[in-house]
C-alpha cells in the first residue's frame, strides 16, 4: 500500500493495510482504513488524513497465524496443532510475508480446519495430550 499525505504530490510512504471499515461513507464516497508503516522522526501524527493506493494481487486464499507461534527446526518452520484426539502435533509450513506486525501468512502446510496452538508454546511437546480452549485470534492480534 502507498500513502500520500494531503500536502504531498507523490505516494511516498509505504505500509501494510491493518484494518478496513466495512461501511462506505455515502456523503464523501470514502472508506476508513488503518495502516502500519515506518515513521522515522515521528513525521506522521495521529489524526492526519491522506490518500492511499492499495496494491493488489489476485484473490488468493491464505491463512494468517500469529508470527510469534512459528517455530524453527533446523531450517524448517513449523507450528503446533491440536489433533482431534487432543494431542499436540508439529506441522511444517511454508511462510509468506508478514501481513501485519503480528500476523504471518502461511502459504503451505496448514488446512483451514487445523486448530493451532497459540498459548503455552514453551511447554508444548509433540504427542502430549492437552485440554484445549478455543480463543479468538482476531481479538488478540487485530487491533
Amino acid at each position: 500500500m502507498q500513502i500520500r499525505l494531503q500536502d504531498e504530490q507523490e505516494f511516498s510512504h509505504l505500509g501494510v493495510m491493518d484494518f478496513v471499515d466495512n461501511q462506505l461513507d455515502q456523503g464523501t464516497g470514502t472508506i476508513q482504513g488503518r495502516a502500519i508503516l515506518d515513521n522515522p522522526g515521528g513525521f506522521i501524527l495521529p489524526g492526519i488524513f491522506g490518500r492511499m493506493r492499495l496494491l493488489s494481487q489476485e484473490n488468493v486464499s491464505v491463512m494468517l497465524v500469529p508470527d510469534i507461534i512459528v517455530g524453527t527446526d533446523q531450517s524448517r518452520k513449523f507450528v503446533y496443532v491440536v489433533t482431534r484426539e487432543n494431542k499436540i502435533e508439529r506441522k511444517f509450513v511454508s511462510l509468506g510475508k508478514l501481513h501485519t506486525q503480528d500476523l504471518r501468512i502461511i502459504t503451505e502446510g496448514l488446512h483451514p480446519d487445523d486448530n493451532i496452538l497459540v498459548n503455552g508454546m514453551m511447554r508444548a511437546r509433540p504427542g502430549e495430550t492437552v485440554a484445549p480452549k478455543q480463543v479468538d485470534i482476531a481479538s488478540q492480534y487485530c487491533y
